[in-house]
């Protein structure tokens, strides 16, 4: 296995890491705070099954008070980004392991 496989591994694997960081801390301190401010109770932001519940919810919160939604679909393209490079990661490391787990063989002249 070459060098260049590790550091690419390791590449996407740093930037799923970093985007993940940063959907979440927007998700977090962005959209969970004005939900909350509309009356939303705790759990709000820590289930992973509403995500996409509180989007909707806080797209609306923005429609009704006529502000722009840009934040909204800025969150929608980061978590779509992160799903497609997770799935990237995922190939490449399941390559990486195959690669790992096979048999060298080596030819003498």
């Amino acid at each position: 296995m070459s060098s260049t496989s590790q550091w690419m591994l390791q590449g996407v694997g740093a930037a799923v890491a970093g985007l993940f960081v940063l959907t979440l801390t927007l998700y977090w301190f962005v959209v969970c705070v004005k939900l909350y401010r509309y009356g939303a109770r705790f759990p709000t932001g820590l289930k992973p099954w509403c995500y996409f519940r509180d989007l909707r919810a806080y797209k609306e919160i923005l429609l009704s008070e006529d502000r722009p939604v840009t934040i909204y679909y800025v969150l929608l393209l980061l978590t779509w980004l992160l799903v497609a490079l997770s799935l990237v990661l995922a190939v490449m490391y399941s390559q990486y392991q195959l690669e790992l787990n096979q048999p060298r063989t080596h030819r003498r002249h």
